[in-house]
C-alpha cells in the first residue's frame, strides 16, 4: 500500500510509470512495450479482486465459527472459552482472525482441521459467486461502502455457510470440556 491506497492503485501506478518511462524514449520497440506492459498490467489487476474477496471472507470464518460452536455446543468448552467466544464473534466480524488463537490452541488437530473445512468452502463459494473486494480490510464494516463488495448477498451466505460448517464440525470433533471444581 501506497499513502494509503490499496494495492490495485499501487499496481496501477506503477505499471502506468513504468509503461509512461517505456513511452517516452521515443523509441517505436520501446513503446510497444509500453502498450503490452499496460495490457499486462490490467490482466494481473483484473485477478487481484476476487481472491481478496475470497481471503477476507474465509479468515472471518474460523473465529465466527468458534463464537458460534461455543453457543451451539457449550458442554464441548470450558466456561473460559464460552467467554472467549464473545470477542471473537467481533474479531471475526471484523476480519482478525486472531480471535479463534485460544481455541486452536487448545485442540489443535480436531479444531483447525474443522475450521479449515469452513474456510475452504468460504472461499469457493465467494470465488463462484464471482464476489470481489476492493477493499483488502475491515470485515463487514466495508459492506456500507459502496462498490466495495460486489455480491454482497452472496458473498455473506458464503461466510455464513463456511462458519455453521465448521461450527457444525467443531462441535462434533472436539471433545467434551472438563469443567474443573
Amino acid at each position: 500500500m501506497v499513502d494509503g491506497h490499496g494495492v490495485a492503485w499501487s499496481w496501477h501506478q506503477a505499471v502506468e510509470r513504468m509503461a509512461g518511462q517505456l513511452a517516452s524514449l521515443d523509441n517505436p520497440l520501446l513503446a510497444t512495450w509500453a502498450s503490452d506492459l499496460r495490457d499486462i498490467g490490467r490482466r494481473v489487476l483484473a485477478q487481484i479482486d476476487p481472491p481478496m474477496a475470497a481471503t477476507m471472507a474465509a479468515g472471518m470464518t474460523p473465529p465466527l465459527a468458534a463464537a458460534l460452536a461455543t453457543w451451539l455446543f457449550r458442554g464441548r468448552f470450558s466456561v473460559e472459552e464460552r467467554e472467549a467466544g464473545g470477542a471473537a464473534a467481533v474479531l471475526g466480524l471484523a476480519f482478525v482472525t486472531e480471535g479463534v488463537i485460544p481455541f486452536a490452541a487448545r485442540d489443535p488437530f480436531r479444531v483447525i482441521a474443522a475450521l479449515m473445512v469452513g474456510s475452504a468452502l468460504t472461499g469457493a463459494i465467494s470465488m463462484a459467486a464471482g464476489a470481489e473486494l476492493k477493499v483488502p480490510h475491515g470485515g463487514i464494516f466495508v459492506l456500507p461502502i459502496p462498490g466495495a463488495v460486489t455480491h454482497v448477498v452472496a458473498y455473506g451466505a458464503a461466510i455464513l455457510c463456511g462458519t455453521l460448517v465448521s461450527a457444525i464440525l467443531v462441535g462434533l470433533l472436539k471433545r467434551p470440556a472438563v469443567q474443573s471444581a
